[in-house]
């Protein structure tokens, strides 16, 4: 109802929170058949956020968390956790209005999971940490910028490499303009070794052409199938079967297969795919203490134990093998799209995340641009 609150008792004005308190139950009711629609155990109240829907169709598919379920030492975690980048997101040209071309890459993560072999190690029952330096040394010699549009080069990334950057350009945190920390993709020289995830080491390979300096790799490998994993249906309406199906794979493809069809569900699948592919592996919940406690923390292969008022504790899906890669792997894709752009002559206004925005126009040729490094007197 089309109605200005007016703060006083009428009888318009009781029509209208009448009215709105049958449109609100209304809303409820029609979430609450959505909701149900889910064969899953979650209670309405408890669904906090999309991921809280995710993570109970993994608890569905009885998959085992992988923190409880796989033995990895801290150590590794130390070293995947050095290699944890976010999503790159930057802005390359500022103040400045140019024509652009908007592009994004279709359910990054999912994709990006697809593409490494993560739902393997998710169900498998056990993952260890090989040696894997000598195979990264031959495959950064031998280095095409063809080798990332091949889905099974995708299937030998799954490894952290120690690299003495040298001019690389890699992820780095630090602090910028004298003032501000942030995490920026640059070109980067240390006079120590850094972990990073072996996607950030093949992007660097392919922007820079040159392949970054390693002083030893290790790759997480799965071993076997956890037994007792469990179909469900997705929605209701998708089934999926943990065994034979590649969750990330699958829902995505029935996200695009019932797009112009059944849009809800669609778009049911699309949430569900994004929420359940990154965040929950590296989820962390601060808590507050009175009294500091002391902290072991692993940083690489460094561990020290520090005191701390404020802890982190982990979510129950954390694993950050699983999340460094995942991220590094979306800055990969960012940097096949940079490469192509760049070796068509052109440049990028910003990029997100799953995006780049190409600086285009209709016609082709320069673009105006203050400072642009075409100079011509």
């Amino acid at each position: 109802m089309k109605h200005k609150p007016t703060g006083r008792v009428t009888l318009k004005e009781i029509k209208y929170c009448r009215q709105d308190v049958q449109a609100t139950a209304s809303l409820l009711n029609a979430m609450k058949n959505e909701f149900d629609q889910h064969p899953i155990g979650l209670r309405p109240d408890k669904a906090y956020s999309p991921a809280s829907i995710a993570k109970w169709y993994l608890d569905a598919m009885e998959i085992a968390q992988p923190k409880a379920h796989f033995n990895v030492p801290d150590k590794k975690h130390g070293i995947a956790m050095q290699s944890y980048y976010g999503g790159r997101a930057e802005c390359r040209i500022r103040k400045t209005a140019v024509p652009v071309v908007y592009t994004d890459f279709t359910s990054q993560y999912p994709t990006v999971n697809a593409l490494l072999g993560n739902w393997d190690v998710l169900t498998s029952e056990s993952v260890s940490f090989e040696d894997y330096t000598n195979e990264v040394r031959k495959m950064l010699a031998a280095m095409k910028p063809e080798n990332p549009y091949k889905p099974a080069f995708w299937k030998r990334l799954s490894f952290f490499a120690l690299v003495l950057p040298d001019k690389d350009i890699l992820p780095v945190r630090t602090v910028y303009n004298g003032r501000t920390q942030n995490i920026g993709l640059n070109y980067l020289s240390s006079e120590q070794p850094i972990w990073y995830a072996g996607p950030d080491v093949i992007a660097s390979a392919l922007l820079t052409g040159k392949a970054p300096h390693i002083e030893k790799a290790i790759r997480m490998v799965p071993h076997g199938r956890q037994p007792g994993l469990t179909p469900t249906n997705l929605g209701g309406m998708v089934a999926i079967n943990p065994v034979k199906d590649d969750f990330f794979r699958r829902v995505i493809e029935q996200k695009s297969l019932h797009k112009s069809t059944n849009k809800p569900l669609a778009h049911s699948l699309k949430v569900i795919g994004n929420s359940g592919s990154y965040g929950l592996f590296v989820e962390v919940n601060q808590e507050k203490v009175r009294k500091p406690v002391n902290v072991k923390v692993f940083s690489g292969e460094i561990s020290r134990e520090r005191p701390y008022f404020v802890l982190e504790k982990t979510g129950p899906w954390y694993f950050p093998p699983l999340a460094a890669l995942i991220t590094a792997g979306g800055r990969l894709l960012l940097a096949m799209l940079e490469k192509s752009v760049a070796d068509a002559g052109g440049s990028y206004l910003f990029c997100d995340t799953d995006s780049l925005c190409i600086v285009s126009n209709e016609h082709g040729g320069l673009v105006p641009c203050p400072g642009g490094t075409n100079n011509r007197k």
